[in-house]
């Protein structure tokens, strides 16, 4: 079948992201004709995934939406001959790209939902964050207060226009997919239409248990996070938790893998609390990341929204035990006290207590480990994630 993925943007990397590069690609092995439309993909982000998928960028996808009229009528010109078309996250000009034509009422309109357009919906999607705004005010710098503000006259300058047409498109949707039960029910309380939860998965095979990080990082004992450094990662919750660790595991270091807005406001946290010998900021490549997984005696993910979360689902697939979010998408991955210990994110205090549990009971921890990657092999798998992505796609 000829199958259209649209997504705004290629050219960071992120769970939702690297989700639809994985399905195209499953996608194309099975035969299908699989394009890729999106304002801008970076070849170098995703080497191997891309090899042989057909990427169409239209740069004006990615403009404001006063721009969306030029980049409607080239994004539609070449979706009109396709069976199914598949938009993942959308920003305001493929929104009225889809919206605007007739001609592409004959195709198959699928949404995978990976969550609902937050900025449209905050009174839904951002219930708990006051605590997180107030923290960076305390610490922030005044060049990242005024990114902030900037950001949000911007979005609130276009997203009356964009709701009127998130609303219009989903209704044509014939199918909406959804990457969790809690992003699911968030569909049906905004757009008051159903869901089918088609969970993410990984590729187990390039994660194991081992490697030799702490060499480099001089520690010995590491605890790792990963993500986008945005405010509702909730890495403040990762840093502080360290001011309680290091009080009886004073060789133990957490690094925080990721890029974003927040990296200067969180190195002036870990500053404030005087963490720099014990919290370090990094970014680094995917086999890097997996030799950080396999070094690691514990993952720590404390989102405060998260719809999903692929973090959990690699630390466990390399046997490490994990301390995650009690709320929203990891309390459908990590089960409690069994792969792990679900937290409340705004309490760093007991985010420390589960860490030193692992570092203190290394059987606790292999048990853990061990619990976890049988979970993921069972259902967490790429290769099962994609194949239920394909059945539903496929089927009338």
């Amino acid at each position: 079948m000829r199958i259209a993925l649209l997504h705004a943007f290629l050219n960071q990397k992120g769970g939702a992201e690297n989700l639809l590069l994985w399905y195209s690609r499953y996608l194309l092995e099975k035969g299908h004709d699989v394009t890729i439309f999106t304002a801008r993909f970076d070849y170098n982000l995703w080497v191997s995934e891309a090899k042989d998928l057909r990427i169409i960028e239209i740069p004006w996808l990615g403009d404001a939406y006063f721009l969306a009229p030029l980049a409607k009528n080239k994004l539609v010109s070449q979706l009109s001959n396709f069976d199914i078309i598949n938009f993942h996250n959308l920003n305001l000009a493929f929104s009225i790209a889809l919206v605007k034509k007739s001609s592409l009422d004959s195709s198959k309109l699928v949404w995978y939902c990976h969550e609902p357009h937050r900025p449209l919906y905050p009174a839904i999607t951002d219930v708990g964050f006051e605590h997180l705004y107030s923290a960076r005010m305390r610490v922030g710098s005044g060049l990242y207060d005024a990114y902030y503000l900037l950001e949000k006259l911007q979005k609130d300058f276009s997203n009356k226009i964009h709701k009127r047409y998130d609303q219009h498109l989903v209704k044509k949707t014939d199918l909406i997919l959804a990457n969790s039960n809690y992003t699911a029910g968030l569909v049906k309380r905004i757009y008051k239409k159903d869901a089918q939860v088609c969970y993410p998965g990984i590729d187990i095979t390039k994660f194991s248990d081992k490697g030799n990080a702490k060499e480099s990082l001089n520690c010995e004992e590491l605890i790792l996070t990963v993500g986008f450094l945005r405010l509702v990662k909730n890495f403040d919750t990762a840093i502080k938790a360290m001011h309680h660790v290091i009080k009886t595991h004073k060789k133990a270091k957490l690094v925080i893998v990721g890029s974003g807005p927040e990296r200067y406001r969180l190195l002036n946290l870990i500053k404030t609390l005087h963490l720099e010998n014990h919290v370090h900021i990094q970014r680094l490549t995917d086999q890097e990341l997996v030799n950080y997984y396999g070094s690691s005696d514990a993952v720590l993910y404390t989102p405060i929204y998260e719809p999903f979360g692929l973090v959990p689902l690699e630390a466990m697939a390399s046997k490490k035990p994990v301390v995650a979010s009690n709320l929203s998408g990891p309390t459908e991955t990590v089960q409690n006290n069994r792969t792990g210990f679900l937290v409340d994110p705004k309490d760093p205090k007991s985010a420390a207590i589960a860490i030193c549990r692992f570092l203190e009971d290394k059987e606790l921890s292999r048990k853990m480990g061990e619990a976890g990657r049988k979970h993921v092999e069972d259902n967490f798998t790429l290769k099962r994630s994609a194949s239920r992505f394909e059945d539903y796609l496929v089927r009338e």
